[in-house]
């Protein structure tokens, strides 16, 4: 079972918005992730919208994590290095109730003057699918490294449960700022209510 439906299970008292995670939802993120598989978030790929041209048609790498997807990952890390995670471990940003987006240029080949053409990110927003289009802004933004060294900066931002407390539960698109351009990645109904 894929870790982002099987945490729907877990974590099915949800704490107040703006808090973190409970310590009995944390232990059961631990106990579930010592013998599940997979990663602890949901992935997509940003590009851009069919018919659109601009100065690159690079896409984005995209990532939503979650607190128990955090979680998930951190006690994977530690069983890939013969290590034990508990709770005592679990840092107060991992439990917040936050979903952390992380945007990251596909890997370009280098033109004859070194330089690549991938964009650069500079802000992530999430906006619903539909006639009605509400737009959730990230609580904060940063500039971070690549994820390789032939792709160029990323962008991590900071999104609060708490604002998607008044949208619908449909899905949902996650859109990169480049420039002047936008990059969209659709994630559906059902990725959207697992990520925990």
């Amino acid at each position: 079972m894929p870790l982002v439906l099987a945490l729907i299970g877990l974590l099915l008292v949800q704490p107040q918005p703006g808090t973190r995670l409970s310590d009995q939802q944390i232990d059961q993120v631990i106990a579930y992730a010592r013998t599940g598989e997979g990663l602890g978030g949901v992935r997509c790929y940003a590009s851009a919208a069919p018919g659109e041209h601009s100065e690159s048609n690079a896409g984005f790498a995209v990532m939503l994590i979650g607190p128990g997807g955090r979680i998930f990952d951190a006690v994977k890390a530690a069983q890939a290095k013969g290590l034990t995670f508990t709770r005592a471990q679990v840092t107060a940003e991992m439990a917040a109730m936050t979903l952390v987006v992380v945007a990251y240029p596909e890997a370009t080949t280098p033109d004859s003057s070194g330089s690549h053409d991938a964009p650069h990110p500079i802000g992530v927003i999430i906006r619903t699918v539909g006639p009605q289009r509400i737009v959730i802004a990230p609580r904060s933004t940063e500039q971070v490294r690549g994820a390789m060294p032939t792709s160029g900066p990323g962008v991590r931002a900071v999104f609060a449960y708490q604002d998607f407390a008044r949208i619908h539960l449909g899905d949902v698109e996650v859109v990169v700022l480049a420039g002047q351009a936008e990059r969209v990645c659709t994630i559906d109904s059902t990725a959207r209510a697992s990520i925990r």
